[in-house]
């Protein structure tokens, strides 16, 4: 949970819904079980004082908002290192 706890936090400080860091997580190949990454989670929100956050919230997808475009690392490598557009 190392890996993940400075973008979590990072996400909790700027009021990111629980299921969407949840799907978040889950989407960066997390590979621990469901149950320990909301235990984390509202942990780390408990921990640090950051009352606003509601994690009783339902979830069942592992998917982003529907106004989020996501953008893979591969994607950007290849738009700034293509040199011929075409190809």
């Amino acid at each position: 949970m190392k890996s993940y706890s400075n973008m979590i936090y990072k996400m909790l400080i700027d009021n990111v819904e629980f299921k969407y860091i949840f799907a978040y997580v889950k989407n960066q190949e997390y590979k621990g079980t469901d149950i320990h990454l909301k235990n984390f989670i509202m942990t780390l929100a408990l921990n640090n004082n950051i009352n606003e956050f509601n994690y009783h919230k339902r979830y069942n997808r592992y998917e982003y908002p529907k106004d989020v475009t996501i953008i893979s690392r591969y994607e950007i490598l290849k738009y700034l290192l293509t040199v011929d557009e075409k190809s």
